[in-house]
């Protein structure tokens, strides 16, 4: 009886403490990568196969701040970013040649759009949640 009693105590340790583990890891999340996606083109007129076009921009959620670093030089950018669910709205420009870009938001909880749009219209987006 009392190794029964002390296995069901044990089991019951080991699902508490995961359970805080999984339920304090996603709080504590500061750092998160912004998935870059070319928003440009009209997908019917595209032949298959095709290979995945070439994003020259890597993007990073990290403590307040949206970065980006640039894999080659695509010219003046205009860059915004929008918290869908309250509503800020953050705008900036910078020039991709510097190779690296940093843009301070708020930090609240949302959804956020990353909309970046190049000299010649091409345009990027991203997007993360906080």
């Amino acid at each position: 009886m009392k190794k029964l009693i002390a296995s069901l105590c044990s089991l019951m340790l080991v699902f508490s403490a995961a359970t805080i583990s999984a339920a304090t890891s996603k709080d504590d999340i500061k750092t998160l990568p912004i998935t870059i996606r070319n928003g440009g083109g009209n997908e019917s007129q595209i032949t298959r196969p095709r290979t995945p076009a070439f994003i020259p921009i890597t993007g990073l959620y990290d403590n307040g701040r949206v970065i980006l670093d640039f894999i080659e030089e695509i010219g003046t950018l205009n860059i915004s970013v929008a918290n869908q669910s309250t509503g800020e709205m953050y705008f900036d420009y910078c020039n991709s040649a510097d190779g690296h870009f940093e843009m301070e938001i708020s930090a609240s909880k949302g959804n956020y759009l990353l909309t970046i749009q190049t000299e010649n219209g091409t345009i990027y987006y991203g997007d993360f949640t906080l």
